[in-house]
């Protein structure tokens, strides 16, 4: 009879056996892990490839089989057991054995895949029950077969309630079961549905019968057997209140936008009349007393102010109308044949006056004709701008200004070496009431670089500036002419 080596080995010797590892071909049971084949030693103390010979010596041990534990694809294990006398090879005990290791195999092989389906089974409960959306599963007939901890404190049935029943007279609105029910059938039919893998968002029903929204994502489980379908559910009641709550702000925001905006429009041609009429007084008055030196003397320094005032009124009414037109959508070019070199020599001509009073040398680097079609009053309105903001924030020192033609395109820059401008605040600055600077450092309303930077993009170009603080800054301009 053959006994298995572990059962007649000593404590020791049964270690040694368990310890050792075999490669392919070295030993019994490498011989047959390699063949995949039974094997049968007659004496095993006396074989050439038998690595525990000593051992199976000292425990009275010589005849020896193993045999392969498969399957038809796959090598599980090799068993092997050993006799007390030397035994001659026997070909139908080792066809049998061959039969029983298969057998063997097969039953693993099947014992392997109920404990890793019960581990699957396990997690993907584990899942589901831990899952924040909603998971509920549905068989051919419209009955739920999974309903998630998720669903029950959504829809407010157990599970126990939920399961066996039809989906649609349960969690689906009365007015949406007719089509639920129809496009199940028709799916069944033909094989297609319009709704599968895609998200969309309708209306659900709860335990206590009232609706809400919910995004729904339906897939088909795969499988043999009748078709079974898997719903993923989100409650989206708060995302939707939070979208209305959006679009109410923002609706709120456009109205008061667009009565602030008309307002501006009013509020800047109803003071149009009077501050010509102040502007008028003023250049009567100034009239008047010329003709009397003395008088002339002590009001012609009040009167200068007025001018002034009503000159810088003037120009915050025509910024104010200019973004009135920019929002409304009516602000538009008026193109015509220009060198724009002359323009730009004859607008900074007139403010090199005010620039050098306050101490703003005024360089200019125009050195050729630049043709082409451009609006003069918006193009000298832009140069305007920026030289007067040089003139503002860069107050003692000198300013720069540039004017190449580049392609198709004129590029002009002005250069000023004073206060400087944050990078955080080089982008904010070209929008409406923006400012990057303290406001008591000059006055303004943050209108000019918004203005200016709508009259460079209708001309199909760009603005851009480069600063550091304390290191001035450099606005460089590009105009394309106009077709």
């Amino acid at each position: 009879k053959m006994s298995r080596l572990t059962e007649e080995l000593p404590i020791n010797r049964q270690l040694f056996s368990r310890e050792t590892k075999f490669e392919a071909g070295v030993g019994l049971p490498g011989r047959v892990w390699s063949s995949v084949e039974p094997s049968w030693i007659a004496d095993v103390v006396q074989a050439p490839n038998f690595p525990r010979a000593a051992a199976a010596r000292e425990a009275g041990l010589h005849g020896a089989l193993a045999f392969p534990v498969r399957t038809p694809a796959e090598l599980l294990g090799v068993m092997e057991f050993f006799s007390a006398s030397p035994q001659p090879p026997d070909e139908k005990v080792l066809l049998v054995l061959a039969s029983v290791g298969e057998q063997l195999g097969q039953f693993v092989k099947h014992t392997w895949l109920i404990d890793e389906l019960g581990e699957s089974h396990a997690r993907g409960a584990a899942i589901l029950e831990a899952a924040l959306d909603c998971v509920i599963s549905m068989d051919q007939a419209g009955r739920i077969t999974e309903f998630n901890a998720a669903a029950e404190r959504t829809f407010g049935y157990s599970r126990e309630h939920a399961v066996g029943r039809e989906m649609a007279e349960l969690i689906i609105p009365e007015a949406l079961r007719d089509a639920h029910r129809r496009g199940l059938a028709h799916y069944l039919a033909s094989g297609h549905g319009p709704v599968l893998n895609k998200r969309i968002e309708l209306s659900a029903l709860r335990a206590s019968g009232t609706e809400f929204p919910i995004e729904l994502t339906i897939t088909r489980i795969r499988s043999d057997g009748p078709a079974l379908f898997t719903g993923y559910i989100r409650d989206i009641t708060e995302r939707k209140r939070l979208e209305e709550e959006r679009s109410r702000l923002l609706a709120e925001l456009k109205e008061a936008v667009e009565v602030r905006d008309e307002f501006l429009s009013i509020a800047s041609h109803e003071l149009r009349t009077p501050l010509t009429a102040l502007k008028l007084q003023a250049e009567s008055a100034r009239r008047i007393v010329t003709r009397d030196p003395p008088v002339f003397d002590r009001l012609n320094a009040p009167l200068a102010g007025i001018e002034r005032s009503a000159d810088r009124l003037a120009k915050l009414i025509d910024n104010l109308l200019d973004v009135s037109r920019i929002v409304g959508g009516r602000f538009k070019l008026e193109p015509e044949p220009l060198d724009l070199a002359e323009e730009l020599r004859q607008v900074a001509e007139q403010l090199r006056p005010e620039l050098e009073a306050v101490g703003c040398a005024l360089t200019l680097d125009i050195p050729a004709p630049i043709p082409g079609r451009w609006d003069r009053l918006r193009v000298g309105q832009v140069l305007t701008n920026l030289l007067v903001n040089a003139m503002k924030y860069g107050r003692g020192h000198p300013v720069l200004l540039s004017a190449h033609a580049q392609g198709e395109q004129a590029r002009l820059a002005v250069r000023d070496e004073g206060i400087g401008i944050l990078e955080a605040d080089q982008q904010r600055i070209f929008e409406r009431f923006e400012r990057a600077v303290d406001a008591s450092l000059a006055s303004g309303l943050g209108l000019g670089l918004y203005i200016t930077r709508q009259i460079v993009e209708a001309h199909g170009g760009a603005i851009r500036v480069e600063s550091q603080p304390g290191r001035g800054a450099t606005f460089t301009v590009m105009l394309s002419s106009a077709r």
